[in-house]
């Protein structure tokens, strides 16, 4: 043990013996030579002995040279093991990755190197990272040469989700079917995976094909294996117009290393629309013929936006004539649109009409109204009301007789035309004509045989005129002879023409006209 505390080298050494009175003079020489030792040292440490799957992790190398000599040719083994891969170190280039060596080179006595190993952590389980280090020198101590340390890293899963919806600018009210599909790349099993998706208030859930609670939006999906996937299908009524967005979030037990594709949200763009209503009402729905009526129309809009460009239809049947109404010009009776304008919504209009009734029977009036927004509602966008008008006739009576100056005796005729102006046939006409005094029924020249108190009768006559009856009645007695001497020609035809009348309807055999200047 003389040579610890020597420097390596080579060493000559002479033992000399003087002669003396026992022996004589002796010498002997040898050499022998000191190697080089050092001791060189490895720790390896990390800062957390738990990770995460993708975390990185910094390994810590420390070698350090004990003596007591230099040490050269200083090399480091890391090769990294599986679950591990390298992303960058602070060894300038020393470290070789592939390799795993980390070439040191010269150390001196109780010199430290520190090199520190940046790696990515891509496996779960428990990974066990060793090191040793090595040099030219003799080493005179091993059991400081190797080192190693070890992470746990706990269950990991990448599970995700996309959401797609299969339209994407529906119309207010219409069906909509969202798609989820939920996927785990693993690296392990996810447990407890769960899908929250709570549909907003703007669309009313219809149906969906899984496990999904409506009432708190989740769907449970269980377990889900490494690079498996899963479908749901949620089906919603749009209940609102604008933009909606849904969104969507899975987790699982496990610890979910990317979060990036754990919320998948997608938006639709419901176009304004406005549910317009029209009712219509009459005032009489049995009126008669002529009769007026007022037609009430209300126009609501029931949502859920304002509507613009508000027109109603009410084109005026021709049994029905426009007499007034109330919309301060708006209303047009020849085309029959009523131009609202806006009407926001929840809010309603009234127009009045007044017509008059031109026809019998059963009379339609019809209304619609229109908006520029889009209705999603068309069975409340017409109204009709139907009348009925009693069968009407509108019977006239004219009385003529030829001789408005009679002489007392003279036969005089009376002659009755009754007319129906319609609308409609009408049965069972009366006409009564009572005979007043100082008028006699002449019986002989009477087609009615009836008394005085004259009644005619006609079944029936629609739109017509018709000569009832010629009533011949007499005066007491009539002259066989008339003179007109010294009247004008104008007036003596006149008085000649009425005085043949008179002698036909008296029956005289003979007549004398006396006539000249």
């Amino acid at each position: 043990n003389l040579d610890i505390n020597l420097k390596p080298g080579k060493y000559y050494v002479t033992a000399k013996h003087f002669e003396d009175t026992y022996y004589k003079s002796i010498t002997n020489a040898t050499t022998f030579k000191v190697i080089p030792k050092t001791d060189n040292k490895i720790l390896k440490s990390t800062a957390k002995s738990k990770v995460d799957y993708d975390d990185y992790v910094v390994w810590t190398l420390n070698i350090t040279n004990n003596g007591p000599n230099d040490a050269t040719g200083v090399v480091v083994r890391d090769i990294l093991p599986e679950g591990l891969i390298w992303d960058s170190d602070d060894s300038n280039g020393a470290y070789n990755p592939k390799t795993g060596v980390l070439t040191i080179g010269s150390l001196k006595v109780g010199q430290t190197m520190i090199v520190n190993i940046i790696t990515k952590v891509n496996r779960t389980g428990v990974i066990v990272n060793k090191a040793n280090v090595t040099g030219n020198e003799f080493d005179v101590n091993l059991t400081n040469n190797r080192d190693e340390t070890q992470v746990n890293v706990a269950p990991a899963v990448d599970v995700g989700i996309v959401k797609v919806v299969n339209a994407s600018n529906p119309k207010y009210g219409d069906v909509v079917r969202w798609t989820l599909t939920v996927s785990n790349v693993g690296p392990d099993v996810a447990h407890d995976v769960k899908v929250g998706d709570v549909l907003p208030e703007s669309l009313i859930f219809v149906s969906c094909d899984g496990d999904y609670d409506k009432g708190t939006g989740v769907w449970n999906v269980g377990t889900l294996g490494v690079n498996k996937s899963v479908k749901l299908n949620i089906v919603s009524r749009v209940g609102a117009t604008g933009k909606t967005t849904n969104a969507a979030n899975v987790t699982s037990r496990e610890f979910d290393y990317n979060l990036a594709n754990n919320r998948a949200e997608r938006s639709i763009n419901v176009a304004p629309a406005a549910d317009m209503e029209v009712i219509k009402v009459v005032n009489n729905s049995n009126p008669d013929f002529k009769d007026y009526i007022e037609w009430t129309i209300t126009v609501k809009n029931n949502g859920p936006d304002n509507a613009h460009d508000v027109k109603l239809t009410d084109v005026i049947p021709k049994s029905l004539i426009w007499i007034d109404d109330d919309s301060q010009g708006k209303y047009n009776p020849d085309t029959g649109i009523w131009n609202i304008g806006d009407l926001n919504s929840k809010k309603s209009i009234r127009l009045n009409v007044i017509t008059q009734v031109n026809a019998t029977g059963n009379i339609t009036n019809d209304a619609s109204v229109s908006a520029l927004e889009f209705d999603y509602n068309m069975r409340n966008n017409n109204d009709s009301e139907r009348i009925s008008v009693n069968k009407s006739g509108d019977l006239a009576i004219v009385k003529m007789v030829n001789i408005s100056n009679p002489n007392y005796g003279d036969l005089i005729k009376w002659t009755l035309i009754a007319s129906n102006n319609g609308p409609d046939k009408v049965n069972d006409v009366v006409v009564s004509d009572i005979l007043p005094k100082g008028l006699e029924f002449n019986e002989k020249n009477n087609s009615n045989k009836n008394n005085t108190n004259s009644t005619i009768s006609k079944n029936s006559f629609s739109n017509t005129n018709k000569n009832i009856n010629n009533h011949t009645l007499k005066s007491k007695n009539i002259s066989s002879e008339i003179n007109v001497i010294g009247l004008n020609v104008e007036d003596a035809i006149f008085i000649i023409d009425k005085y043949l009348d008179d002698c036909y309807i008296a029956n005289l055999p003979t007549a004398r006209i006396v006539h000249g200047k």
